[in-house]
């Protein structure tokens, strides 16, 4: 079984391929014309050029995506429609770990390893799938409980505040902080 030698890259013939950015479901290059190296850590080897993103081009992406929920494309569909929407697109996506709407939650779930594909595998955090470079995980955390607006989501309003505090109090005999 052939294995890697990770403190030395192994040498290999890249094509480096130009995407393009995405705005208004159409591609694009920056309103500038600029690109951007991407560089993989592992091996210093130009992988990609992708647009250097200006104020206009993020000013331009904001007006199509408020455009888009305000016409009820996005904002008339269930949570559970959405959901299924955003999971569809995460696993398309050639990465480790998908986060919607839950960027902390990893953090206490040592369950989750943070793995990678390609390069990005190497340097694992929270497991032993560290050392395990070569496979390819993946993990993607969806919301499921489907309510319009999770309870734990910042900013809290003062009735989820209070219910919390009482949660916690239930939990811990007061509140943590305290």
């Amino acid at each position: 079984m052939p294995t890697a030698v990770l403190d030395r890259p192994m040498a290999r013939k890249t094509q480096v391929k130009t995407y393009p950015m995405w705005i208004d479901g159409k591609p694009c290059a920056a309103a500038d014309g600029a690109y951007r190296d991407i560089i993989n850590p592992a091996d210093g080897v130009k992988i990609a050029r992708v647009p250097e993103a200006q104020r206009q081009d993020v000013d331009r992406a904001v007006t199509a995506a408020r455009r888009t929920f305000e016409s009820g494309v996005w904002s008339a569909k269930t949570p559970a429609e959405r959901a299924l929407i955003l999971w569809r697109l995460a696993e398309r996506l050639q990465c480790g770990t998908v986060m919607v709407n839950d960027v902390l939650a990893t953090y206490g779930m040592c369950e989750t390893p943070w793995g990678g594909v390609k390069a990005s595998g190497l340097g694992v955090t929270h497991s032993a799938q560290g050392l395990r470079a070569p496979c390819e995980q993946r993990h993607v955390n969806v919301e499921r409980i489907g309510l319009r607006r999770e309870p734990w989501w910042y900013p809290y309003s003062d009735k989820t505040t209070r219910w919390l505090s009482l949660a916690l109090r239930a939990m811990f005999g007061k509140r943590p902080w305290s």
